[in-house]
């Protein structure tokens, strides 16, 4: 990615966005160019007064906003956006996944979670990723033993069940997503690499390369077109059918013949028996306002207020973004945090978690205790032989607010890209590798660079530890101020966290606290990953003198927001991904 300068020298950076309109002049901060060349940063976002959709990809923008112009509520574009999202973006989300939401709607306005995380199949065990005694990442990433049972379905159809405005018919929600599997729809520059990137994964099932490569075996480039016949069916089946045309009958049968013919041991009771959850959402307080994030399974939330607290004790706004006294802390923060997830955080219904501890601002001064002048000591935290690197990041999330103010902040996943690379026979499904997300043997990192301890090891029904941050912030009066969350595993939490300090500490227009360029520590490896621009030049020997080694990362994660900003509502698509931000 290139970065957008103006001025000379060496501390020349892009003060504002050039956008069509300039909220607010924001603090010297350089920012991340678009990935799509020839695109304009005021592409990227959308200004409206009644309600607003931000996602990952324009169709599934575009069918959320035609639920919101119709008198759909926010959680009708949910069911609308999220079934789109998994017809477009098959890399990233899909029926064969599944996701957190966090949703605020009326009539009490009341913050809600919904847990529709994949679970281990009941044959899953502790063991199963070993071989020879050692983790064997191959196992848990590609190919059947790494298919969790999926919740999208489930999730999804509760959620609209509960909080949908009534006015829609299943088939109506679903409409633009069957349209777009049954007609088809344009390849996208990042989908086309994507399925080149995994081509050989891909390939190595026949059910996988009929849907994404080409009669010869090549991929499919930008511009042309994939239907996915197959899917359409599954679709119109869930419409006619609902939940049971997913997790019984025909479909839930072919989900278990794919995976028994590939040495799986996802089994129909496995599909039946799957069940949604509604948890108590994480509560946590930063400078006055109110956010609320998602519980365990998901680590997004405790880590994510967890980092909040610490942050909070130190004036960020006198020593400026990007300067190497707010990286160093920026970081320290985060590898405490970091830390913490992976000693306490897993399945809440395994595990008990003490979620009250972790989000305390009492332990937060404790933890800040620990941060001084110099680059904190991973080693010192964790057993000698775990070790990490970073991994690949997928996943996609998006924000609707709609004409009375409810909210949703939704993010679905498969894993890595292209989940397990199995596409369930005759069906379309993208299957999961959701199995990774444990810890496949406590210490050894998963692909993600993640490392995990026996709150996230292996177990019959068990729900694996996610990063995903669905999250709500209001204002002292109970007032929405923003929807966000973001895609890219490990990165996802510090790029939640990054969007909301920019926004709250720097009062950088929305655009820019998304666009500005990042940095991410997670405790293991031990290091500060950086976006090109994230550490100034002028910077980089202040963090090397304290101790800081500096790594440079392409990407960081990629936000999704919707926030309020001069009484109008701003969607922001990160100019890192193709997405599209658009309200009325």
């Amino acid at each position: 990615m290139r970065l957008a300068l103006l001025g000379v020298g060496v501390l020349a950076v892009v003060p504002i966005v050039a956008c069509s309109k300039i909220i607010r002049k924001d603090p010297a901060v350089t920012l991340i160019q678009p990935v799509q060349s020839g695109r304009s940063f005021d592409s990227f976002q959308s200004r409206a007064s009644h309600g607003m959709v931000a996602t990952a990809h324009p169709e599934a923008t575009r069918a959320g906003l035609a639920i919101l112009k119709e008198g759909g509520n926010a959680v009708d574009a949910l069911t609308a956006v999220s079934f789109a999202l998994s017809v477009v973006v098959p890399h990233h989300a899909g029926l064969g996944g599944g996701g957190f939401a966090v949703i605020r709607m009326d009539p009490d306005k009341k913050a809600r979670t919904f847990d529709f995380r994949e679970m281990a199949p009941g044959a899953a065990h502790r063991d199963m990723f070993l071989v020879n005694g050692k983790a064997d990442p191959r196992l848990s990433t590609e190919g059947a033993l790494s298919v969790a049972v999926p919740g999208f379905v489930a999730g999804i159809l509760q959620i609209q069940e509960k909080h949908g405005s009534g006015r829609f018919t299943l088939e109506q929600l679903l409409a633009p997503a069957i349209r777009l599997a049954d007609e088809g729809f344009e390849v996208t520059p990042a989908l086309s690499k994507a399925i080149e990137k995994e081509r050989e994964k891909l390939g190595r099932f026949p059910s996988s390369r009929s849907v994404f490569l080409k009669p010869d075996g090549t991929v499919p480039q930008a511009g042309e077109r994939i239907v996915q016949k197959d899917l359409a069916e599954t679709l119109r089946r869930i419409v006619r059918e609902g939940r049971a045309g997913f997790y019984q009958g025909v479909v839930a049968e072919k989900i278990v013949r794919s995976l028994r013919r590939v040495g799986g041991n996802l089994t129909a009771e496995d599909l039946s028996n799957y069940q949604v959850r509604e948890r108590d959402p994480i509560v946590g307080t930063y400078r006055g306002l109110q956010v609320y994030s998602m519980p365990p399974p998901s680590s997004g939330g405790i880590v994510l207020v967890q980092m909040l607290n610490m942050l909070e004790g130190y004036d960020l706004a006198s020593s400026g973004p990007q300067t190497d006294k707010t990286i160093h802390l920026m970081s320290e923060v985060e590898r405490l945090a970091y830390a913490d997830r992976a000693l306490y955080l897993g399945d809440p219904d395994f595990f008990d978690v003490p979620v009250g501890h972790l989000t305390g601002k009492e332990y937060a001064a404790l933890l800040r205790q620990k941060i001084g002048e110099r680059a904190g000591d991973s080693e010192a935290l964790k057993p000698k032989e775990w070790a990490t690197q970073m991994g690949r990041g997928s996943t996609t999330h998006f924000s609707v607010v709609d004409q009375w103010g409810n909210a949703i902040a939704t993010t679905l996943t498969i894993n890595l890209a292209f989940g397990s690379g199995i596409v369930a026979e005759g069906t379309g499904i993208v299957l999961n590798d959701e199995m990774d997300d444990f810890s496949a043997q406590p210490g050894v990192p998963n692909e993600f660079g993640l490392v995990g301890a026996e709150a996230n090891a292996v177990q019959p029904h068990k729900r694996p530890l996610s990063s995903m941050t669905p999250t709500l912030v209001l204002n002292r009066k109970g007032e929405l101020v923003m929807s966000l969350g973001a895609a890219g595993g490990s990165r996802i939490i510090t790029g939640v966290l990054q969007t909301i300090v920019n926004s709250v500490d720097y009062s950088m227009a929305p655009l820019n606290a998304v666009a500005a360029a990042r940095v991410h520590h997670q405790w293991l490896p031990n290091e500060i990953f950086h976006e090109e621009g994230g550490i100034p030049e002028v910077f980089r020997g202040g963090l090397q003198g304290r101790g800081h080694k500096l790594t440079f990362k392409k990407e960081l994660g990629r936000v999704q927001l919707v926030a309020k900003s001069e009484g109008q509502w701003v969607g922001i698509a990160d100019p890192r991904d193709e997405g599209s931000a658009m309200g009325y």
